[in-house]
């Protein structure tokens, strides 16, 4: 597990390439790497999670009938702490308005 002294906040985006719907979300790379490969590797925990369980959210919906290569992982932003990033990524989630963000379908 990384130290949160030792850790920035990535603020990524998964793209549906094929649908242009897309989803906003969190995850924490260690300090000095590689930050689009830690969205990356949290992309891969939501594939995971959309094939072993059946939870109806956007998102999974989407990877389920898509695949994971129609999606695109990018980078929006990195935040120093993690009080700071919760709050930008729901500024991020206000603003852009991702249609993936959904857990009502």
């Amino acid at each position: 597990m990384t130290h949160k002294a030792n850790s920035n906040q990535v603020i990524y985006k998964l793209t549906n390439r094929v649908t242009g719907e897309f989803y906003v979300g969190l995850t924490v790379a260690a300090f000095g790497k590689d930050f689009l490969r830690a969205a990356r590797a949290r992309f891969n925990r939501h594939v995971c999670r959309a094939r072993r369980e059946n939870k109806q959210w956007a998102l999974c919906l989407s990877i389920r009938k898509y695949g994971r290569p129609s999606f695109e992982v990018s980078v929006i932003d990195v935040i120093r702490t993690k009080q700071v990033a919760h709050q930008v990524e729901i500024a991020y989630i206000n603003s852009l308005q991702p249609q993936l963000n959904s857990t009502n379908n």
